[in-house]
């Protein structure tokens, strides 16, 4: 009976904690999902060590061994860690427990993984390969040089409009995470290309106007 109401107490907190998160803006849906997830996960655990106190230290000590004995990646058992930590900070910020049972718990060591990438003359080798005369050729080169040359994001390119683009000053104007705005240089080897690109849009939309007004 008394391991059914802890349970329920905890069904309870986790709801209210997935609601706190859900209302933040910068919060996405797929986050929230994880989160939940990751609780579900423990709250699991604490039913199969028929936990029915208050957790502990110990506790999430326990729960790090489960989960590499799982053959979970440091990586995912980190993710999950984190979960914890921000809920059971919640629970302490709205006055629901004393002290919080992820403190001084470390997160596991992961290995530094070096990335991989492409050298500059791969990138120039594999964009001359491209029929820049094709109006669909030339914008596939400038997506591959917009990411190599100015370090975007996938999403800053795909958010990129006409109106950030700068051939005068020779530059773009990115928007980032959280809305935040740079300014980036633009390299030599895009200009030509970028010149090229907003001729060829110009000249298309010339011809769609012309084309409506002969209707």
């Amino acid at each position: 009976m008394q391991k059914a109401l802890l349970m329920h107490k905890f069904d309870y907190e986790y709801k209210n904690y997935l609601k706190h998160i859900s209302s933040q803006n910068h919060v996405s849906d797929l986050t929230v999902q994880a989160y939940a997830k990751d609780l579900l996960l423990f709250r699991d655990f604490l039913i199969e060590l028929d936990i029915i106190g208050g957790v502990t230290r110990n506790h999430i000590r326990k729960y790090l061994h489960y989960l590499s004995a799982n053959k979970l990646s440091p990586k995912t058992v980190n993710r999950k860690l984190s979960s914890l930590r921000s809920f059971f900070r919640f629970l302490q910020e709205q006055k629901k427990i004393e002290n919080n049972p992820l403190a001084n718990i470390q997160s596991v060591k992961e290995p530094q993984v070096v990335p991989k990438f492409l050298q500059r003359q791969q990138v120039l080798n594999a964009v001359s390969q491209l029929d820049t005369t094709d109006e669909t050729c030339l914008r596939d080169a400038l997506i591959v040089l917009f990411l190599y040359g100015c370090g975007l994001r996938v999403s800053e390119l795909v958010n990129l409009t006409i109106h950030n683009l700068d051939l005068y000053a020779g530059q773009i104007k990115v928007i980032g995470k959280r809305q935040k705005e740079r300014i980036i240089p633009l390299p030599k080897s895009l200009f030509k290309q970028s010149q090229q690109w907003l001729k060829t849009r110009r000249s298309r939309q010339l011809k769609a106007s012309l084309s409506m007004e002969n209707l």
